[in-house]
Order: structure tokens, then sequence, then C-alpha cells
């Protein structure tokens, strides 16, 4: 038998000593159950709390009986049960889950790190603080608050108040970092002293639906927000009526933000804005008929930017805007109080195509579309779609090609370009429908809008004398040096009215030789006549020998007009003989032949182009 020391024996005598102490002193007493800490805390608690409580402990989602509807739970009690250290550790992984509970009295949860989920649907509650919290995740779907704050809170994973959640007064998250959704599908929003929603500069990694018939009473501001999925707005109701009812300058947008179906009584504004994906206002309804409807100034969109059978009142302003692929206004409706509605896309890009077509507009409220240095692959319109005369802009449009779809002849595009405003003339949106014209083989065409383009830049000119001369005589004679070959017809009507009037005259008597020495008799005393080797008068060679300079056909050397021939012809206070006339109209023929002539050679060779 081992024999034991007397020091092994004193240490045991010790220990027992010790735990002897312990057990007297209540160490190992058994804890509390969370029922039982709740009544030491808050007694007496009425059943209603009494019930909450175990059900909260055993794990199980309360919901408030219909024979103690009227009976509330202090707000208190369950913002004891999260955030005390010893109760909260008895909580269920599940967390606290109520439903259709009344819950009186401010909850706060400000600073707190709260480590279970919540989910109080249906319910009722005061005023929630949650400035810069931390919490697992947060269920208020269908409940209804007096105000909501979580200045820099964060929750790891949703926060979802949809289904009817209701909030009356402030709904606060600037700075807040939500590591899931934000979910405030059909969420109404109903504080009229303030913002309805301010979410300033809030980091969302999942999306942000405001959706499904979502409502708002007041602005909802979302500057400089970040998401890293979508913006859904569609079918949602925004109402701030002659206020901005959304606004989002520098927010980015990993996803799309959609606002199909979308009805907002007040502007929006994204100045500066980053879209990754596509911005959809489909069949959407913006109203701000006293204002701009949509400010999207340097708005950056990676996919399409679309309006496609949106209604607009108001102006839409997205200068300097860059859409990666289509710009697309098809079937849209504008409108304002007033008038004209300005369509404001100066200095916009789009990638690949801006379609404007099946526009509608009101003839005492036109669209006002100014497309000054704007730059997009495909231009695809239609006529029906194009501004009333005077309310287009154009001058720097830069554009490729223009769709298959869209009128692609000269009368068409020359209606097209007259559309532009009449203040200023500008030649180069002219010049690029002819270049393109001619990228596409139709030269005619071409030529025909560049004709327009100096009729319409003379139209819009205080032209000088020489200036006058040219744009409303000699420029339309050659097409102004596009079509030099119009000065044809011209010139034959010239030479054959010339020659008319010489026949007559030589039948007449008036056209006399100029050399009298060809002048022969073959009898004394018999009247001399012309040599058989003298050149024969022909009216039509001859009419062709004065008018064509640097010609030479034996006709102008040896016939001529004689002022002393015929009878005189009382012309007012003038009397000449009818050779006097035939003589100046010779004059007349002459010049005529040189300033053809000279704008033919002019034309063919380019010098009066334009």
């Amino acid at each position: 038998m081992t024999m034991i020391s007397w020091r092994q024996l004193c240490w045991s005598l010790c220990c027992v000593a010790v735990l002897n102490a312990m057990v007297s002193g209540g160490v190992f007493a058994a804890t509390p159950s969370l029922p039982e800490l709740a009544e030491s805390r808050f007694a007496p608690l009425s059943p209603t709390e009494r019930t909450f409580v175990e059900n909260v402990a055993d794990g199980r989602p309360f919901v408030m009986a219909k024979e103690a509807e009227n009976t509330p739970v202090r707000g208190e009690l369950l913002q004891w049960l999260c955030a005390d250290p010893v109760a909260s550790a008895q909580l269920p992984r599940h967390g606290v889950a109520a439903s259709q509970v009344r819950f009186t009295g401010a909850i706060n949860w400000k600073y707190l790190e709260l480590t279970v989920p919540i989910s109080l649907q249906n319910c009722e509650l005061d005023a929630i603080d949650l400035d810069s919290a931390e919490l697992l995740t947060l269920n208020l779907a269908g409940s209804r608050v007096a105000s909501f704050r979580g200045e820099q809170m964060r929750v790891q994973r949703d926060f979802v108040a949809t289904d009817g959640f209701t909030c009356t007064g402030a709904f606060r998250l600037p700075f807040a970092w939500i590591e899931g959704h934000l979910d405030l599908s059909g969420a109404r929003l109903l504080n009229t002293a303030s913002d309805a929603l301010f979410a300033d500069g809030c980091r969302i990694d999942g999306d942000l639906r405001l959706r499904s018939g979502f409502q708002s009473k007041q602005g909802i501001s979302l500057s400089g927000v970040r998401i890293a999925g979508n913006l859904d707005c569609d079918q949602a109701e925004l109402d701030h009526a002659d206020e901005i009812a959304l606004t989002l300058p520098g927010a980015r947008i990993n996803g799309n933000w959609t606002l199909r179906e979308a009805k907002i009584n007040g502007g929006v504004i994204c100045h500066g804005a980053q879209v990754l994906g596509d911005v959809d206002g489909d069949k959407s309804h913006i109203t701000f008929p006293e204002g701009t409807a949509f400010r999207g100034y340097a708005l950056d969109v990676g996919g399409d930017l679309r309006f496609i059978a949106a209604q607009i009142a108001g102006d839409v302003l997205l200068e300097a805007a860059n859409v990666g692929r289509d710009l697309n206004f098809a079937d849209a409706s504008f409108d304002s109080s007033d008038p004209p509605v300005a369509i404001l896309l100066q200095g916009l890009t789009a990638g690949r195509r801006f379609r404007w077509t099946g526009v509608k507009f009101r003839p005492e409220a036109p669209v006002d579309l100014d497309l000054r240095s704007a730059t997009v692959g495909i231009l695809y319109d239609d006529e029906a779609s194009w501004p009333p005369e005077g309310h287009l802009r154009l001058q720097g449009f830069d554009y490729s090609e223009i769709h298959d779809d869209s009128p692609f002849d000269a009368p068409s595009r020359i209606r097209w370009l007259r559309c532009q405003h009449k203040e200023r003339f500008r030649t180069q949106p002219y010049e690029h429908v002819a270049e393109l014209f001619r990228k596409g083989g139709l030269a005619e065409a071409a030529r025909q809008v560049l004709i327009a383009k100096e009729g319409d830049q003379a139209a819009h000119m205080q032209l000088t004398t020489g200036e006058w001369y040219w744009y409303r005589v000699f420029g339309p004679l050659i097409g102004y040096g596009y079509e030099p070959w119009r000065s044809f017809p011209w010139m034959l009507g010239v030479v054959l009215v010339g020659a008319t009037f010489f026949q007559i005259g030589y039948w007449c008597g008036w056209m006399t030789p100029t050399k009298v020495v060809e002048f022969v008799s073959s009898a004394e005393g018999a009247t001399p006549h012309l040599s058989p080797e003298y050149p024969k008068f022909n009216a039509i060679v001859y009419s062709l020998d004065v008018f064509a300079p640097l010609t030479y056909l034996h006709q102008a050397n040896y016939w001529v007009p004689n002022p002393a021939k015929g009878t005189r012809i009382p012309l007012l206070f003038w009397w000449p003989r009818a050779g006097e006339l035939l003589r100046l109209y010779l004059w007349l023929h002459v010049a005529a032949g040189w300033t053809l002539t000279f704008l033919l050679v002019a034309g063919l060779s380019g010098l009066v182009q334009h």
C-alpha cells in the first residue's frame, strides 16, 4: 500500500477547503433563466411580456394573440434583451422574432453590437436609434415605426423593410454599411418635414430596392452612395411636387439603375453618377413641368440609357454624359408648362446608337433638341419626331452613319437641317450630312445638300452687294459651284434667243457686212451686191460666235447690227432705230456669254465651291 506524504495530505485538505468555500459562496449556483432575469429587471412583467420573453428564450417566434392586441410590450424590454450582455448570451442563434406586437417607447441601440438576428414583422414601434451600431441582420417587414436612425450603422447581412413597412418620421442611413441587400420594396416613407430617406454616403454590398409600390412623400437623398448591385426603383412612387424627388449625384452603381413604370412627381438629379450597367426608365412617368425633370450632367452609363415610352413633363439635361451603348427615347412623350421642352444633350457621347423615333409632343409645347458637340455611333430617327423649325441645334453633332430605317435622301435631310435655330447659321451640319452621302455612294444627294447649304446661308446673312449677286444671281446658275452644268440651259436659251433676234434683223436689213470692199456690181449703175466669197450670214452660228469668248466662227467679224437701219421706235424719252436696239442687245448678248462661260469654267474647276 502506497504511503501518502504529509505534503500531499496538506495539499488535498487545502483543495477541499477552497471548494467548500466556493460552494457555500454561491459561485456554482444555477444561472437564472431569461424570464427570471427579465422579471427581476422589469418587474412586474405583463402576461404578454412574459409570453414574449419565454418564446424568445425558447427560440420560437412570438405572435401577438388576438385577445392581447391592445396589450403593448415595453420597448425597453426588447432593447434590454438584445443589448444586455447576460440576457443576450442566453438568446438562441435564431435571435429575436416577433410579429404583430406593439412596442411602446423608444428603442436605443446606439453604439452597440447586436450579435443575433432581429425580426420584427408587422409590428408597431416608436423611434429606433441604431446610430453607429453593428448588427447581424434586421427585418422590419410590414412594421410601422415613428422614426429610424442608422447613421454609420453596420448590418452584416440584409436590412429588410418591405411589404408595407411604414415610417412616419425621418428614415436616416447616412454613411451606413449594409453588407447584404437594403430592401425597401413596398415600403411607405411618409415623413413630410425633411427627406423621406436620407442615405448620403451609404455603402450597400448588395441591391438597393425601392420597388413594387415603394412610396415616399418627400425627397430621396442618395448622394455619393456606393451600391455593388442594382438600384431598383421599378414601379416606385416618389412624390415631392415642384421639388427634387430623387437625388444621387456622385453615386456609383455597379449594376443597373431601373425606373421601369416608376411614377416620380418631382425632379431627378444624378450629376456625375456612375452606373456600370443600364439606366432603364422605360414607361416611367417623371413630372417636373416648370423645371428640369431629369438632370444628369456628366452622368456615366456603361450600358444603355433608355426612356422607351416614358412620359416626361419637364426638361431633360444630359450634357457631357457618357453612354456606353444606346441612348434611346423611342416612343417617349414630352410636355412642359413652360414650353419649349428642352432636351439638352450637348457634349454627350453614345457609343453605339442614338434613337429618337416615335417621339410625341404637343404643337404648343414643342421639343427643343440640343445636340451640339454630341457624338453618337448611329443616328436612328424619323421625320415625325423631328422638332419644328427653329428648335434643333446640330453644330458639331458627329455621327458615323444613319440607321437603315431612318430617312436617307437629300430632300428629307435638308428638311431636317432646316429645323435648326435661326439666330446663327452653321455650315458643319450640312457638310457632315453631305459627307455621309458621299461615303454611301450618293454623290448627287451630297451635292443637293451642299447647294441647300449655300441657299440657306444666304437667307441668314446680311448680304453685301457682291454677296447678293453671288447668292441671288450667279450662284444659283451653277449650283454654287456644285452643279456647274446648271448653266447649260441658260447658255442654250441665250444663244437661241439671240439667233432669233439676229435672224429678224438680217431679214429686215438691220444686219450689215463689216467689210464694204466685198461689195461688187455686175454692170454700171446696178445695185452693188456681196461677193460670192463673202461669208454668208447664219443666225445660229452668229449668235454662238458672239456669245462664246475666244471663238472664231467667221461670223462675228463679218456681220454687225447697223444702228442707222430700221424705223424709229418710241421708248419714253428715247426714239432709237431698230438697228440701234439690236446693237444694244448684241452687247448684252456678249456680256451674258462671257459671264456664263466664266461661271461654267469656275464651277468645273472647283474655284467657287465653298
